[in-house]
């Protein structure tokens, strides 16, 4: 069966269905794809989306706030690796986690980070995770220790923190009241980039954190599931998911921070009022430990792109960060799909997406050679 713009029955925004809606094979969208095809129930009832170009005027799609990632926009935001660099200039990533248990989500994203092109990546946990966070890097991860709540101000962690590019705060952190202590420390010291992931989110709310996030001077990427999103929301899951573009506006609008809503079809919505779909469904994510290879991986590439920390939030300053998140996206779905077709689906694991990620980069790299 085949549909033309839309299914009938699916809303054209929304993807949510009034009554009943059509299930197509395939879906011919007028010019351009539709956003209800790609949320709620419209990827199950779109089929394969093929888009017609039908000869409107140049001037009537141009400008737009919504863009489609694609494969081709990849390419475009992958900056050219400068021979002469040392590994200082290719950005240091921190990232903190880490628990008694929960070492390996720390892990992933320190080794995603490092495998997607940063110079030097450093990771640190608490003191009782210490050894267990130990035994699970490699020898290339440099480590530290995270203090406790009752230590942190007379720790050297926060005079320390400007020698970093970039920090990835949350993987495997834990949900003990020292957790918020530190993420607030970090958010209220460091002027770089900072990415909050999994536990650090659920450490924040929108109500009682807006605006101390609203003020920070570096950029900040919240990076929630559907779950994290609402809890962070103070909204119920089903209220997100009938409304997710309306709920993401309003995060950005009250915080200043870029979110990225990881689902099966993620939305990147930045302060410019701009949002970025990334639509490259693979169940093969369906994971533990996904999220953590993609938070390193965006941490990499905005530590490679944040030499001066002490830029604002304005578009022009922050272009590049904007543009790194982009080509984390792309690239964490492209190395998920070389995994899926090297393991299969039901087998490919984390680790397999790490690995992968060296071929992702090679086949942005060799379509620009290309062109």
């Amino acid at each position: 069966m085949v549909a033309i713009d839309i299914p009938s029955g699916i809303h054209g925004d929304a993807g949510t269905v009034s009554s009943a809606a059509i299930k197509a094979d395939y879906t011919l969208s007028i010019s351009y794809p539709k956003l209800g095809s790609y949320l709620a129930a419209g990827p199950a009832h779109s089929g394969e989306v093929v888009v017609l170009d039908v000869g409107f005027p140049e001037k009537l799609i141009k400008g737009g706030d919504k863009y489609l990632l694609t494969q081709e926009m990849g390419q475009e935001f992958l900056p050219e690796r400068n021979p002469f660099y040392h590994k200082k200039q290719f950005g240091h990533l921190l990232t903190i986690g880490g628990s008694s248990g929960l070492t390996g989500a720390l892990s992933l994203a320190s080794q995603a980070g490092m495998h997607a092109g940063a110079g030097l990546v450093s990771a640190i946990t608490w003191e009782n995770a210490y050894g267990e966070l130990l035994s699970r890097l490699p020898p290339e991860i440099m480590t530290g220790r995270l203090p406790q709540a009752s230590e942190v101000e007379n720790s050297n962690l926060l005079s320390e923190l400007e020698k970093f590019n970039a920090i990835v705060v949350g993987p495997g952190l834990g949900r003990h009241p020292d957790v918020r202590s530190v993420v607030l420390e970090v958010l209220n010291n460091f002027y770089g980039p900072v990415l909050i992931d999994a536990d650090a989110i659920h450490a924040l709310r929108l109500k009682d954190d807006a605006n101390n996030l609203q003020l920070r001077k570096g950029l900040t990427l919240i990076t929630p599931h559907i779950g994290e999103f609402a809890h962070f929301m103070g909204m119920s899951t089903e209220d997100v998911l009938a409304k997710p573009m309306e709920c993401l506006k309003e995060a950005v609008d009250k915080t200043g921070c870029a979110i990225l809503l990881k689902s099966s079809c993620s939305i990147l919505a930045l302060p410019t009022g701009e949002f970025f779909v990334n639509y490259w469904p693979n169940d093969g994510l369906a994971k533990g430990g996904s999220g953590d290879v993609l938070a390193g991986m965006v941490g990499a590439l905005l530590a490679q792109n944040s030499h001066d920390k002490r830029a604002g939030r304005f578009y022009n300053e922050n272009k590049k960060l904007y543009d790194a998140i982009c080509l984390g996206m792309s690239l964490h779905s492209l190395a998920a799909q070389v995994a899926r077709e090297a393991y299969g689906s039901r087998s490919m694991t984390a680790m397999d997406l790490i690995n992968s990620i060296p071929e992702a980069f090679q086949l942005l790299e060799d379509d620009n050679k290309e062109e």
